[in-house]
């Protein structure tokens, strides 16, 4: 819920934010008992996460990727300034983990 003003009488009334989508909704105000429309716009923003010294160059900085189940995360790695990854193969779960892992 979120409230927005009242375009007749200025006060505050509670609408409905629960859908996500773009939309205009009729309303009624509880306090004047004039209806109006709502216009709902979704918005996009966009951020720099960061400096990412290995798209310029540099080496990945690699940290193992965590998770449940476990197995599926072994020998998975992402990069902590761009979020590449990679999978060394030789340390990869095998079947026999999976095994153990799904009889444990």
């Amino acid at each position: 819920m979120t409230e927005i003003k009242c375009p007749y009488c200025q006060q505050y009334v509670e609408i409905d934010t629960d859908d996500h989508y773009e939309d205009e909704e009729e309303y009624s105000c509880p306090k004047c008992s004039k209806n109006f429309e709502v216009s709902k716009k979704l918005e996009i923003r966009y951020s720099a996460c960061g400096k990412a010294d290995c798209l310029n160059g540099a080496d990945h900085k690699w940290k193992p990727q965590v998770g449940s189940p476990a197995p599926h995360f072994r020998g998975k790695y992402i990069c902590e300034d761009c979020s590449a990854t990679k999978n060394v193969k030789s340390e990869l779960a095998t079947d026999e983990d999976w095994k153990a892992y799904y009889n444990e």
